[in-house]
């Protein structure tokens, strides 16, 4: 096993590691720093997972496999089963659903939004325990077949 340290000065060079605060809303909350050096804007990332979930609702409980009863923590560990999609997706339009810790789905909503892989790295104590990389499931490039002079 690997420490953590030793891993991101390996593989990550140059990089911090940065703690934001934990009240349910870390994920958005890191994923701010990166993107606009601070996390001040964390609500409207948090929001804009949740939207994009809605909006996309089909492409991501196919892709990520979500399945009812969904059970999650809200703010500081107050757990909520959701019975069924209509439950959860009427949830994410409230003010509660910015501080849903999040999960699998969510980091691949967010690389959807921003177009890029994610790494995710656990850590347990000071050592490395997974590496994980979540992508964009949705293939948004443009391809052309040319034949000499006609697209």
């Amino acid at each position: 096993m690997r420490s953590s340290r030793t891993f991101m000065r390996e593989y990550y060079p140059g990089r911090i590691v940065v703690n934001v605060n934990g009240d349910g809303g870390c994920m958005p909350r890191a994923a701010c720093v990166p993107l606009f050096k601070n996390d001040s804007d964390w609500i409207a990332v948090s929001r804009a997972i949740n939207k994009f979930i809605r909006e996309n609702w089909y492409l991501i409980k196919t892709k990520c496999q979500v399945v009812f009863p969904l059970e999650l923590k809200v703010k500081n560990s107050c757990d909520i089963a959701f019975q069924n999609e209509v439950e959860y997706l009427e949830f994410l339009k409230t003010n509660d659903a910015i501080y849903i810790w999040r999960d699998h789905h969510d980091l691949i909503a967010l690389s959807e939004i921003l177009k890029v892989k994610i790494i995710v790295i656990s850590v347990k104590g000071e050592y490395v325990e997974t590496v994980h990389e979540v992508v964009p499931v949705t293939d948004e490039r443009i391809v052309f077949c040319h034949t000499g002079d006609h697209y």
